[in-house]
C-alpha cells in the first residue's frame, strides 16, 4: 500500500519552510515508469539542503493518499474563505495605479505576516521594462 512519510531536517532557521513532493512510477494501465520517484527523492534532498524544515513525500500514491496529502499539506493554508495568497491578490490586484511588481511584493508582505512568518509566495517571470498596471 504506497504511505505517505514525513521527514524533517535538523536545519535551525528562523522560518519554517514546507514542501510537498510527489513521486508516482507505478500506474494501473502503464508499465512503470524509471523516474519519478528517483526525481522526487533528489528534489526532497536539494530541499532540505537549502533549508527547508519539512518536506513531505509521497511516492506511488492513489488517488485517497495525494487527496490526504494535499489537504494535510493545505492546512499551512489559513482558516478563512480564502487562502492567505488570494485574500492579499485580490485586494491589491483592485488598488489603482499600483505596479505590478510592486503589487506582487506587497502581496508577499501581506501573505508573510498573516502566517505568522509560515509563507512566503515568490513570484517568478520576465517583466518588460515598460510599467504595467491593473487598474490606474
Amino acid at each position: 500500500m504506497p504511505k505517505a512519510r514525513q521527514r524533517t531536517s535538523n536545519v535551525n532557521l528562523a522560518e519554517h519552510r514546507v514542501a510537498l513532493v510527489v513521486g508516482n512510477s507505478a500506474y494501473q494501465s502503464v508499465p512503470a515508469l524509471a523516474n519519478p520517484v528517483n526525481d522526487a527523492n533528489a528534489i526532497a534532498a536539494a530541499l532540505r539542503k537549502v533549508g527547508f524544515s519539512e518536506v513531505l513525500e509521497v511516492y506511488d500514491a492513489n488517488l485517497t493518499t495525494i487527496a490526504k496529502a494535499l489537504k494535510d499539506f493545505g492546512d499551512l493554508d489559513g482558516e478563512g474563505p480564502n487562502s492567505p495568497f488570494a485574500e492579499a491578490l485580490s485586494k491589491y490586484l483592485t488598488e489603482p495605479g499600483l505596479e505590478i511588481g510592486l503589487l506582487f511584493r506587497k502581496v508577499r508582505d501581506a501573505v508573510y505576516t498573516r502566517t505568522g512568518k509560515q509563507q512566503e509566495p515568490f513570484t517568478y517571470g520576465s517583466l518588460p521594462a515598460q510599467p504595467f498596471f491593473f487598474k490606474q
